[in-house]
């Protein structure tokens, strides 16, 4: 997961499986960035969490693919 230029939180899956095979989503959990408390994914709000002193959310991924989420 990398911040891109507008501030948002884009997570990637990156493999090297064969993408006929791995159909199913993997979750993954995310940390928001410092200050950050809430994120939407495809203009849905998503449950977030605390972990100590750090927000998270958990999203499904497909292998392969890539996710931009909007912080606030």
């Amino acid at each position: 997961a990398y911040t891109d230029e507008n501030g948002n939180v884009v997570v990637k899956l990156d493999d090297k499986e064969n993408d006929e095979i791995f159909t199913m989503p993997l979750t993954v959990k995310v940390a928001l960035p410092e200050g950050k408390t809430a994120a939407k994914a495809n203009g849905t709000a998503l449950d977030t969490f605390d972990e100590g002193e750090t927000t998270c959310v958990y999203v499904d991924l497909l292998p392969g693919t890539s996710l931009t989420l909007t912080v606030e």
